[in-house]
């Protein structure tokens, strides 16, 4: 008996990147949740790009998002996978020591960067909020 089905969004239910998927989709998940199969959408997208698209059924299905680091049921996250403190420390020091020069490579980002609002991390830089 089948329990559960997930499955990937882009290049597979919709082309890479559209917002735009077949409609009866939807009538496939709905008819599955009511035979009691849980249904799970992952993606790499943002949570309000897959809520987007699968908006007739968002309440029905869970959703696996930002490359697999959150899981939301129903618009409340369950459990979000966060990179351990020495590994987020590490790659801090990676970028800050080995990628200085990106700024001055690309000065439109950092003209764009500079309009964010930005929070702080453990790791003492700036994280441009758009990427939260």
């Amino acid at each position: 008996m089948i329990k559960l089905i997930a499955t990937d969004v882009d290049g597979t239910l919709v082309k890479d990147g559209t917002m735009t998927i077949n409609p009866e989709y939807m009538t496939v998940i709905r008819k599955l949740t009511e035979l009691g199969i849980t249904f799970v959408v992952c993606s790499g997208r943002q949570y309000d790009s897959e809520r987007k698209l699968f908006e007739p059924v968002k309440d029905l299905v869970y959703f696996v998002s930002d490359g697999g680091t959150v899981i939301r049921k129903n618009g409340k996250i369950l459990k979000v996978h966060t990179l351990p403190d020495e590994v987020w420390k590490r790659m801090h020091h990676m970028v800050k020591e080995k990628c200085r020069n990106v700024t001055a490579l690309l000065p439109h980002r950092s003209a764009a960067m500079r309009r964010m609002r930005m929070e702080g991390c453990s790791g003492g830089c700036g994280i441009p909020m758009v990427m939260i």
